[in-house]
């Protein structure tokens, strides 16, 4: 079983959750930006933000 999004309460669940966390922050400065920012009269752009996952005990991993 895994989770998305990185929550903290993953960690904290039993077993603890495998998730992927992604750059919330970063993703929501690049999206506020994009409408309201110096780049908001630029055409629309695909944007891909690094992820990472954080191997926990829902996996089954040793």
């Amino acid at each position: 079983m895994a989770s998305f999004d990185g929550s903290v309460e993953a960690e904290y669940t039993w077993p603890a959750l495998t998730t992927v966390e992604q750059p919330v922050w970063e993703m929501a400065e690049a999206a506020v930006s994009a409408l309201v920012g110096e780049n908001r009269n630029e055409p629309p752009q695909h944007r891909v933000f690094p992820t990472q996952l954080r191997i926990r005990q829902s996996c089954g991993c040793p």
